[in-house]
C-alpha cells in the first residue's frame, strides 16, 4: 500500500529538509550547550516575538520576561525591539528572520542567545577587533554609541550585510571618553567622543558619533565645545564611563582644578566683588579652567569673597566653590 501524505510527497521531502537545514544552521551559529568547568550550560533559548514587526536575523533583542505554560513546557523568553523602556536584559536572534507578532494565528517564535560568541548585525563603519558594542533604542542593530556596552568584537565577517561576531558579555569595564560638552555634577545629556589610538595618544574619534553622558562624578570637566578656542581632541577632558542602568555614567576623570592662581586686575576689588584673574598656574593635577586650555595667560571671572583686595595684591589663590567657580583664600600683598 502507497504512503498517503497529507502534502504533495514532494512538498514533503521539501519541508522536512528545510526543517533538517534549520536545525542543522541554528546548532552551527551557536550550540544549544556549551561546557564550562565540566558542566554543559544552556546558550540558546526558546522566545517568543512581542514586536509588531519581524526580528531580522542575528538582531539585538531585548528581554521582557521569561514563562513556563502547559501550552509550552519548555523555558522560553519573551523579547521586543529595544527601547528607552527596555529593562537592560538583552539576548541575540540566530540564523533565521522570525515573524512579526501578529494575533493569535501566528508563530513568532524563535532561538536567541545570551551567552558566548554570536554573530550581531552592526551599524556605521566596521568596528575593530576588541570594541564595545551596544543595543540602540528602537533598532534591531547594536552600535558604538549604544548602552549597554555588553557585545565585544571579535570581527566583521560580513562587511556589506554589516555582520560581526561578538562576544556577549557584561559591561562591567569602564570605556575612556573625550568631552565635546561642559560638565557639571549631575549633568545629562551631554555629549562626548569615543577615543582612537593615535601613535599612542588617545584622542578623540571626531569621525565616530557623538554620544550622550550623564555625571554622577562629583567633578566638573572642561570640554572641548567651540567656545574653547585653546581646547583640542586631545586636551579637552578625558572621564572614564561606565553602563550603569542603561545609562553611560562619567565615574572618574581628571576634573577641573581645585586650587589655582593667578594675577589680579590691578585696581582695588570690592568685598563679595567679582573681577577678571588672569591665570598663571593650576597648583593641583586638575584640569585647567581656562578657556585658552592653557594654565598660563587665560582669564576667568572669581569672588572676593573675603576684605577688599588691594590694588597691590599679586599670587592670588583661589579655591573652586562647588558650583564651577572660584573664590578668593589667598592674596598677599608686596
Amino acid at each position: 500500500m502507497a504512503t498517503s501524505y497529507v502534502l504533495s510527497e514532494d512538498m514533503y521531502r521539501r519541508t522536512r529538509r528545510a526543517v533538517l537545514d534549520s536545525e542543522i544552521d541554528t546548532r552551527k551559529a551557536a550550540p544549544l550547550t556549551f561546557s564550562e568547568g565540566g558542566r554543559e550550560l544552556p546558550r540558546a533559548i526558546s522566545f517568543y516575538n512581542k514586536a509588531t514587526e519581524a526580528v531580522p536575523q542575528y538582531a539585538v533583542l531585548s528581554i521582557t520576561d521569561a514563562e513556563r505554560t502547559e501550552k509550552n513546557p519548555t523555558n522560553i523568553l519573551t523579547c521586543e525591539k529595544p527601547s528607552s523602556s527596555s529593562k537592560g536584559a538583552y539576548a541575540v536572534n540566530g540564523f533565521h528572520e522570525v515573524v512579526k507578532n501578529g494575533g493569535a494565528n501566528s508563530r513568532p517564535f524563535g532561538i536567541c542567545h545570551t551567552y558566548g560568541n554570536q554573530l550581531i548585525l552592526y551599524t556605521g563603519t566596521a568596528p575593530e577587533t576588541g570594541d564595545m558594542l551596544g543595543p540602540v533604542n528602537d533598532q534591531w542593530y547594536a552600535s558604538a554609541s549604544g548602552s549597554p556596552l555588553i557585545f565585544k568584537v571579535l570581527g566583521v565577517v560580513d562587511e556589506t550585510n554589516k555582520i560581526a561576531l561578538v562576544r556577549i558579555g557584561s559591561s562591567a569595564s569602564l570605556t575612556p571618553f573625550i568631552l565635546y560638552d561642559d560638565v557639571a555634577p549631575g549633568d545629562t545629556d551631554k555629549y562626548a567622543w569615543p577615543v582612537k589610538d593615535d601613535e599612542g595618544d588617545l584622542v578623540a574619534d571626531e569621525e565616530a558619533d557623538k554620544v550622550y553622558l550623564q555625571n554622577t562624578y562629583p567633578g566638573n570637566f572642561r570640554g572641548y565645545g567651540s567656545s574653547h578656542s585653546g581646547f583640542s581632541t586631545t586636551t579637552a577632558a578625558k572621564v572614564l564611563v561606565a553602563d550603569l542602568f542603561g545609562k553611560k555614567q562619567i565615574v572618574g576623570g581628571k576634573g577641573l582644578a581645585k586650587m589655582i592662581r593667578g594675577s589680579g586686575p590691578g585696581t582695588t576689588v570690592a568685598a563679595s566683588a567679582t573681577f577678571t584673574l588672569t591665570l598663571t598656574a593650576v597648583l593641583d593635577d586638575g584640569h585647567s579652567p581656562s578657556s585658552t586650555g592653557s594654565p598660563t595667560g587665560g582669564t576667568l571671572t572669581v569672588t572676593n569673597w573675603a576684605t577688599a583686595l588691594p590694588a597691590s595684591a599679586t599670587g592670588i589663590v583661589c579655591c573652586a566653590d562647588g558650583s564651577g567657580g572660584y573664590f578668593v583664600i589667598d592674596a598677599p600683598c608686596p
